[in-house]
């Protein structure tokens, strides 16, 4: 087991130093598996590029589609793919770079298809549970949002569908015509995660909100709506 305390981060693959240590749990074979998928996938987004766009070292566009595809999703509202950048800790959205594919799934001892697809399975289904839900929602808006400080509402709205908001809080419906009523045109990070907590609050009703709570102004007001707008 190697352990790094120096000032700069471990570059990996290092075996030009003679370093193996995240394929200790991977024989020869599963490693080389994985790069070569990562290389199928890489190929096919690049193929894909309007001439005189640079190649990349990374799986983008059409590549993260079959990928997507490959692994076994089965609609556009799939999570699968949020969910495998969640767990490899992909910073740009649709885009997954050797390092990221690489390292990630060297941690998890899953270098072929088969094994990519039994891990997000469990991972799935490990979102039942609050904590890892938490940090998937969350991780999604920065995902998403790039280098922007808010995302766009049509996105934000696709977002929750895809995380299942719909499932988890039963005044879901309400929520959106508040937003299309108000004609909001943007969700700020602040809204995006405070709307969890508010969520997990109050999942079915606001008959014992909380007024004097720190709420983002936008919580307030859609309660203030739902007070005005009974069913």
């Amino acid at each position: 087991m190697i352990f790094n305390f120096g000032k700069e981060d471990f570059v990996f693959p290092m075996e030009e130093q003679g370093h193996h240590a995240l394929y200790l749990c991977m024989t020869k074979e599963e490693k080389e598996t994985m790069v070569a998928l990562f290389e199928k996938y890489k190929a096919v987004g690049n193929k894909a590029l309007a001439d005189g766009t640079p190649a990349a070292d990374a799986i983008t566009g059409e590549g993260i589609v079959q990928l997507s595809t490959d692994l076994g999703a089965t609609s556009d509202s799939d999570p699968l793919m949020l969910i495998l950048s969640w767990k490899l800790g992909c910073k740009h959205a649709w885009e997954i770079s050797r390092d990221e594919w690489v390292n990630g799934l060297t941690i998890y001892s899953a270098g072929t298809m088969e094994k990519i697809r039994k891990k997000i399975g469990e991972w799935r289904k490990a979102l039942s549970d609050r904590e890892p839900y938490s940090s998937f929602y969350d991780y999604v808006f920065d995902y998403l949002r790039g280098e922007q400080k808010c995302l766009a509402m049509q996105e934000a709205q696709l977002a929750w569908q895809i995380l299942e908001t719909g499932q988890r809080w039963k005044l879901w419906p309400r929520w959106l015509l508040f937003l299309q009523a108000e004609e909001r045109k943007a969700v700020s990070r602040d809204t995006w995660r405070e709307l969890l907590s508010f969520i997990y609050q109050y999942p079915s009703d606001i008959s014992n909100y909380d007024a004097s709570g720190s709420w983002p102004t936008i919580l307030d007001e859609f309660v203030e709506w739902l007070v005005a707008h009974p069913k």
